[in-house]
């Protein structure tokens, strides 16, 4: 006997979710990626217009539509090089809109079983990958509303600004964290090239350097990260005295006097050298 719940759509991809009923306060992400993903702007300026759940992305007759599909395919990937059975698989199979759900105004013909084919998630990825990747679709042709609302979309808005910030003025990495909402790692990420690469030719960091260089920043934090291993092996000083004193981060100090980091600079983890009473005073 199936336990009481209820079906619900991840709130970032939409594929639908069981949800026990004493999880359903807690459970609305198929996935921690999708989870991770939906937390992005959780703490930033922006994310107040984020429209993640409000509305069932594919429409009312999804999930009827996608137990149809994957009946007609035999609950079998389509993929000709595949064709993996659910059964095999272990789960069921993702169901994929051949044409882009978000070309159409209406869900009724965007969710038509013509349009819909049974995949496994690595086929399913595969289909998304490159030119396909839902990120790079042409912003004219998207013609569902809320299509535009959803995190991808809103993400690739504000990496655009980053970018055109990193691109054509001297602001500091700091500033144009502050100023877009996006983490300053995040910054940092794209200012070196490693992130959405398709938004720029060169690195940002080739075309128009920061006068203070990140490796001048890692210098100071290794600085920093010195003076106060020194004074946990050296002095009794509690934590919060010694993050005040070096401004270290309190996550990074405990890992330091655990050993758990930058074990280069000392032979014994500073916990068994010099032990404090209250790891939190």
């Amino acid at each position: 006997m199936k336990t009481k719940g209820f079906y619900r759509l991840c709130k970032v991809c939409d594929k639908p979710i069981w949800v026990m009923a004493c999880h359903s306060k807690t459970k609305y992400y198929c996935s921690k990626a999708c989870k991770s993903l939906s937390q992005t702007f959780s703490h930033s300026s922006i994310s107040k217009h984020l429209k993640t759940g409000s509305k069932k992305y594919y429409g009312p007759n999804w999930i009827q539509q996608r137990k149809r599909a994957r009946k007609r395919d035999s609950y079998t990937c389509q993929n000709p090089s595949c064709r993996t059975t659910e059964k095999e698989y272990g789960q069921e199979l993702s169901v994929h809109h051949k044409v882009p759900f978000v070309f159409f105004n209406d869900y009724l013909e965007a969710n038509k079983l013509e349009n819909l084919i049974s995949l496994c998630e690595l086929c399913h990825r595969k289909e998304h990958a490159g030119e396909q990747h839902p990120l790079k679709f042409a912003m004219e042709k998207i013609i569902f509303e809320n299509a535009l609302n959803r995190p991808g979309v809103k993400q690739l808005e504000v990496a655009k600004k980053v970018v055109d910030l990193l691109l054509n003025t001297d602001e500091s990495i700091k500033d144009i964290s502050v100023k877009s909402g996006l983490s300053y790692h995040r910054v940092r990420s794209i200012y070196r090239g490693e992130r959405w690469k398709q938004l720029y030719s060169k690195p940002p960091r080739e075309v128009r350097p920061r006068a203070m260089s990140l490796a001048k920043n890692a210098e100071t934090s290794r600085k920093k990260v010195k003076k106060a291993i020194y004074l946990l092996l050296n002095t009794d000083l509690n934590m919060k005295e010694i993050i005040e004193t070096t401004g270290v981060s309190k996550t990074n100090l405990y890992r330091i006097y655990n050993g758990e980091t930058n074990q280069d600079l000392y032979e014994i983890a500073p916990r068994l050298v010099r032990p404090r009473g209250n790891i939190n005073q």
